[in-house]
């Protein structure tokens, strides 16, 4: 897009899309990520301020911050 101003420096992430997964999705997903070598831009799973989660932060082709997460319970960590 010509016209499009991403709002993330290089490495941020702060403002991204969201996409929730199951699970077994979710690494499937990584996995699909890592095999195409689309560059992952920030991967935890632990630590996240707001809510327990798995997740992964990469940019689509016209830069935007995408994250791919998967929720879990306290006990499944």
């Amino acid at each position: 897009m010509d016209n499009h101003v991403n709002p993330n420096g290089p490495d941020e992430v702060a403002h991204h899309h969201l996409f929730l997964e199951e699970t077994g999705e979710f690494y499937r997903a990584a996995e699909i990520l890592m095999a195409r070598n689309i560059r992952i831009v920030k991967y935890s799973d632990e630590g996240h301020r707001s809510f327990p989660e798995r997740h992964v932060y990469f940019r689509d082709v016209d830069g935007n911050a995408i994250e791919i997460c998967d929720l879990y319970e306290d006990d499944q960590k």
